[in-house]
Protein backbone atom coordinates (compact mmCIF):
# COMPACT_ATOMS: atom_id res chain seq x y z
CA UNK A 1 0.00 0.00 0.00
CA UNK A 2 2.88 2.62 0.78
CA UNK A 3 4.13 1.80 -2.75
CA UNK A 4 0.86 2.59 -4.16
CA UNK A 5 0.67 6.01 -2.25
CA UNK A 6 4.30 6.61 -3.62
CA UNK A 7 3.63 6.17 -7.09
CA UNK A 8 0.50 8.27 -6.55
CA UNK A 9 2.29 11.30 -4.96
CA UNK A 10 5.14 10.97 -7.51
CA UNK A 11 2.99 11.38 -10.42
CA UNK A 12 1.16 13.75 -9.14
CA UNK A 13 4.36 15.93 -7.95
CA UNK A 14 5.39 15.00 -12.13
CA UNK A 15 1.77 16.53 -13.19
CA UNK A 16 2.43 19.95 -10.74
CA UNK A 17 5.73 19.95 -12.12
CA UNK A 18 4.86 20.01 -15.52
CA UNK A 19 1.86 22.45 -15.60
CA UNK A 20 4.02 25.79 -15.15
CA UNK A 21 5.82 24.74 -18.49
CA UNK A 22 2.30 23.44 -20.32
CA UNK A 23 1.28 27.24 -19.30
CA UNK A 24 4.22 28.77 -20.66
CA UNK A 25 4.38 26.46 -23.94
CA UNK A 26 0.59 28.06 -24.34
CA UNK A 27 2.03 31.84 -23.61
CA UNK A 28 4.72 31.15 -26.38
CA UNK A 29 2.19 29.65 -28.72
CA UNK A 30 -0.63 32.69 -28.48
CA UNK A 31 3.11 34.99 -29.25
CA UNK A 32 3.05 33.24 -31.69
CA UNK A 33 -0.45 33.66 -33.01
CA UNK A 34 -0.04 37.19 -32.37
CA UNK A 35 3.25 37.83 -34.92
CA UNK A 36 1.05 35.40 -37.63
CA UNK A 37 -1.57 38.09 -37.79
CA UNK A 38 0.97 40.16 -39.61
CA UNK A 39 1.71 37.38 -41.96
CA UNK A 40 2.29 37.35 -44.73
CA UNK A 41 5.06 40.44 -44.76
CA UNK A 42 7.14 41.25 -47.76
CA UNK A 43 10.35 41.64 -46.71
CA UNK A 44 11.37 42.94 -49.89
CA UNK A 45 11.02 42.55 -54.21
CA UNK A 46 11.57 38.41 -53.73
CA UNK A 47 11.23 37.66 -50.06
CA UNK A 48 8.27 37.01 -48.26
CA UNK A 49 7.98 35.84 -44.83
CA UNK A 50 4.93 33.80 -44.91
CA UNK A 51 4.16 32.00 -41.21
CA UNK A 52 5.82 31.85 -37.77
CA UNK A 53 4.09 28.40 -36.18
CA UNK A 54 5.64 26.13 -32.85
CA UNK A 55 6.00 23.16 -34.38
CA UNK A 56 7.86 19.87 -32.87
CA UNK A 57 9.67 22.08 -30.43
CA UNK A 58 10.94 24.68 -32.51
CA UNK A 59 9.46 28.25 -33.23
CA UNK A 60 9.57 27.76 -36.89
CA UNK A 61 9.68 30.54 -39.44
CA UNK A 62 9.18 30.01 -43.42
CA UNK A 63 10.05 32.49 -45.82
CA UNK A 64 9.43 31.94 -49.14
CA UNK A 65 11.95 33.03 -52.37
CA UNK A 66 10.43 34.09 -55.79
CA UNK A 67 13.71 33.77 -57.63
CA UNK A 68 14.82 31.08 -60.10
CA UNK A 69 15.61 27.82 -58.91
CA UNK A 70 19.25 28.71 -59.90
CA UNK A 71 19.55 32.28 -57.90
CA UNK A 72 17.89 30.47 -55.02
CA UNK A 73 20.84 27.56 -54.73
CA UNK A 74 23.12 30.53 -55.08
CA UNK A 75 21.89 32.50 -52.44
CA UNK A 76 21.22 29.12 -49.83
CA UNK A 77 22.66 25.81 -50.57
CA UNK A 78 25.98 25.02 -48.95
CA UNK A 79 25.39 28.22 -46.63
CA UNK A 80 26.57 27.91 -42.82
CA UNK A 81 23.58 28.01 -40.59
CA UNK A 82 25.08 31.16 -38.57
CA UNK A 83 24.97 32.44 -42.51
CA UNK A 84 20.99 31.28 -42.56
CA UNK A 85 19.90 32.43 -38.97
CA UNK A 86 21.08 35.47 -37.51
CA UNK A 87 21.02 33.77 -33.82
CA UNK A 88 22.19 36.56 -32.14
CA UNK A 89 19.99 39.24 -33.62
CA UNK A 90 17.01 37.39 -32.87
CA UNK A 91 17.84 36.33 -28.81
CA UNK A 92 18.93 39.87 -28.15
CA UNK A 93 16.84 42.29 -29.98
CA UNK A 94 14.98 43.88 -27.62
CA UNK A 95 11.84 43.38 -29.54
CA UNK A 96 12.12 39.32 -29.22
CA UNK A 97 13.25 39.61 -25.21
CA UNK A 98 9.54 38.30 -24.54
CA UNK A 99 9.72 35.24 -26.96
CA UNK A 100 13.28 33.74 -25.98
CA UNK A 101 12.49 33.89 -22.73
CA UNK A 102 9.57 31.60 -23.03
CA UNK A 103 11.70 29.39 -25.33
CA UNK A 104 14.57 29.13 -23.05
CA UNK A 105 11.90 28.01 -20.20
CA UNK A 106 10.16 25.92 -22.61
CA UNK A 107 13.02 24.05 -23.98
CA UNK A 108 11.89 25.52 -27.31
CA UNK A 109 14.75 26.01 -30.46
CA UNK A 110 14.70 28.41 -33.20
CA UNK A 111 14.66 27.15 -37.08
CA UNK A 112 14.21 28.89 -40.36
CA UNK A 113 12.42 27.37 -43.73
CA UNK A 114 13.67 29.07 -46.85
CA UNK A 115 11.49 27.79 -50.02
CA UNK A 116 11.44 28.46 -53.56
CA UNK A 117 8.38 29.78 -55.23
CA UNK A 118 9.90 28.34 -58.83
CA UNK A 119 10.51 25.14 -57.66
CA UNK A 120 10.32 22.22 -54.57
CA UNK A 121 14.13 23.58 -53.32
CA UNK A 122 14.03 24.39 -49.70
CA UNK A 123 16.60 24.80 -46.90
CA UNK A 124 16.59 25.05 -43.32
CA UNK A 125 18.89 25.53 -40.68
CA UNK A 126 18.05 25.95 -37.17
CA UNK A 127 19.45 25.79 -33.14
CA UNK A 128 18.47 24.14 -29.81
CA UNK A 129 17.18 25.75 -26.77
CA UNK A 130 20.60 25.64 -25.05
CA UNK A 131 22.34 27.59 -27.72
CA UNK A 132 19.76 30.41 -27.61
CA UNK A 133 20.61 30.19 -23.69
CA UNK A 134 24.31 30.41 -24.12
CA UNK A 135 24.15 33.05 -26.73
CA UNK A 136 21.79 35.23 -24.47
CA UNK A 137 24.22 34.32 -21.47
CA UNK A 138 27.34 35.38 -24.11
CA UNK A 139 25.87 38.77 -24.79
CA UNK A 140 26.69 40.68 -28.38
CA UNK A 141 29.37 40.56 -30.49
CA UNK A 142 27.07 41.51 -33.79
CA UNK A 143 27.88 44.67 -34.99
CA UNK A 144 24.27 45.24 -35.81
CA UNK A 145 23.61 44.93 -31.72
CA UNK A 146 26.94 46.74 -30.67
CA UNK A 147 27.43 49.72 -33.41
CA UNK A 148 25.31 53.15 -33.16
CA UNK A 149 25.13 56.56 -35.49
CA UNK A 150 27.43 56.74 -38.85
CA UNK A 151 29.37 53.99 -37.69
CA UNK A 152 26.22 51.39 -37.95
CA UNK A 153 25.25 53.40 -40.99
CA UNK A 154 28.50 52.83 -42.88
CA UNK A 155 28.34 49.12 -41.34
CA UNK A 156 24.90 48.64 -42.99
CA UNK A 157 26.07 50.33 -46.64
CA UNK A 158 29.09 47.41 -46.84
CA UNK A 159 26.79 44.55 -45.01
CA UNK A 160 24.12 45.11 -48.07
CA UNK A 161 26.73 46.01 -50.56
CA UNK A 162 27.70 42.69 -49.88
CA UNK A 163 24.99 40.88 -50.36
CA UNK A 164 23.73 42.28 -53.28
CA UNK A 165 26.85 40.78 -54.97
CA UNK A 166 25.05 37.37 -54.90
CA UNK A 167 22.23 38.47 -56.74
CA UNK A 168 21.58 38.38 -60.11
CA UNK A 169 20.28 41.93 -61.85
CA UNK A 170 17.83 40.09 -63.93
CA UNK A 171 14.19 41.12 -62.09
CA UNK A 172 11.62 43.61 -62.60
CA UNK A 173 13.70 45.85 -60.12
CA UNK A 174 16.68 45.15 -57.93
CA UNK A 175 18.87 46.50 -55.35
CA UNK A 176 22.03 48.73 -56.80
CA UNK A 177 24.43 50.70 -54.49
CA UNK A 178 23.64 52.17 -51.46
CA UNK A 179 25.92 54.72 -49.96
CA UNK A 180 26.24 58.01 -47.82
CA UNK A 181 26.19 61.26 -49.62
CA UNK A 182 25.60 65.03 -48.25
CA UNK A 183 23.66 63.55 -44.83
CA UNK A 184 21.67 61.21 -46.97
CA UNK A 185 21.35 57.70 -47.30
CA UNK A 186 20.75 57.23 -51.08
CA UNK A 187 19.27 53.61 -51.87
CA UNK A 188 19.88 53.06 -55.79
CA UNK A 189 17.15 50.85 -57.48
CA UNK A 190 18.10 49.49 -60.73
CA UNK A 191 15.59 48.74 -63.67
CA UNK A 192 17.19 46.54 -65.58
CA UNK A 193 14.05 44.98 -68.15
CA UNK A 194 14.15 47.17 -71.07
CA UNK A 195 10.52 49.75 -71.63
CA UNK A 196 10.21 49.03 -67.83
CA UNK A 197 11.30 52.51 -66.51
CA UNK A 198 8.75 54.44 -68.20
CA UNK A 199 5.82 52.37 -66.81
CA UNK A 200 6.81 52.38 -62.87
CA UNK A 201 4.85 53.66 -60.60
CA UNK A 202 8.28 55.39 -58.99
CA UNK A 203 6.35 55.95 -55.11
CA UNK A 204 5.06 52.66 -55.37
CA UNK A 205 8.97 51.26 -55.47
CA UNK A 206 9.72 53.74 -52.21
CA UNK A 207 6.82 52.09 -50.12
CA UNK A 208 8.54 48.60 -51.29
CA UNK A 209 12.16 49.20 -50.17
CA UNK A 210 10.87 50.97 -47.32
CA UNK A 211 8.69 48.06 -46.30
CA UNK A 212 11.79 46.12 -46.59
CA UNK A 213 13.63 47.76 -44.58
CA UNK A 214 11.05 48.04 -42.12
CA UNK A 215 10.72 44.09 -41.98
CA UNK A 216 13.93 43.33 -40.41
CA UNK A 217 15.92 44.47 -37.28
CA UNK A 218 18.81 46.00 -39.02
CA UNK A 219 16.85 47.72 -41.00
CA UNK A 220 14.49 49.34 -38.47
CA UNK A 221 17.67 50.32 -36.60
CA UNK A 222 18.89 51.90 -39.59
CA UNK A 223 16.05 54.55 -39.75
CA UNK A 224 16.12 54.56 -36.12
CA UNK A 225 19.97 56.17 -36.79
CA UNK A 226 19.44 58.35 -39.39
CA UNK A 227 16.79 59.65 -37.50
CA UNK A 228 18.97 60.47 -34.44
CA UNK A 229 21.55 62.29 -36.87
CA UNK A 230 18.41 63.95 -38.99
CA UNK A 231 19.10 61.98 -41.95
CA UNK A 232 17.40 62.00 -45.63
CA UNK A 233 16.63 58.66 -47.39
CA UNK A 234 16.86 58.93 -51.32
CA UNK A 235 15.70 56.38 -53.23
CA UNK A 236 17.35 57.01 -56.64
CA UNK A 237 15.75 54.59 -59.06
CA UNK A 238 17.37 54.20 -62.30
CA UNK A 239 17.13 52.67 -65.80
CA UNK A 240 19.91 50.26 -66.80
CA UNK A 241 19.03 51.15 -70.86
CA UNK A 242 19.52 54.80 -70.48
CA UNK A 243 21.04 57.44 -68.29
CA UNK A 244 17.28 57.78 -66.76
CA UNK A 245 16.84 58.31 -63.17
CA UNK A 246 13.83 59.66 -60.90
CA UNK A 247 14.89 60.75 -56.77
CA UNK A 248 12.62 60.50 -54.50
CA UNK A 249 13.40 62.10 -50.96
CA UNK A 250 12.49 61.36 -47.70
CA UNK A 251 13.50 63.74 -45.07
CA UNK A 252 14.11 63.15 -41.44
CA UNK A 253 10.99 64.05 -40.51
CA UNK A 254 9.13 61.75 -42.75
CA UNK A 255 11.29 58.63 -41.73
CA UNK A 256 10.11 59.55 -38.01
CA UNK A 257 6.97 58.33 -39.14
CA UNK A 258 8.05 55.42 -40.36
CA UNK A 259 10.13 54.45 -37.07
CA UNK A 260 7.19 55.71 -34.54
Amino acid sequence: MKNVFKVIILTAMLVLSNLPVSSQINELKQSIAESNRELPMKMNAAMTLESVKYEAGYVKYTVTMNCSPGDFNKLFKNRKREELVNLESFVLDKDSEEMVSLMIKTNTGLKYVYKCVQSDDEVEAGYGADEIEKCKQKGATDPYLLLSGMEYIQWFVGWHNEINKNIDQTGLICDGEKYVKDNAFVYTVLVPQKGIYKELDFNAVKTNRMAGLLSTNQGKKLLSEMVKLNMSMVFLIKDMHSDKSHQIKCDSNMLKDYVN
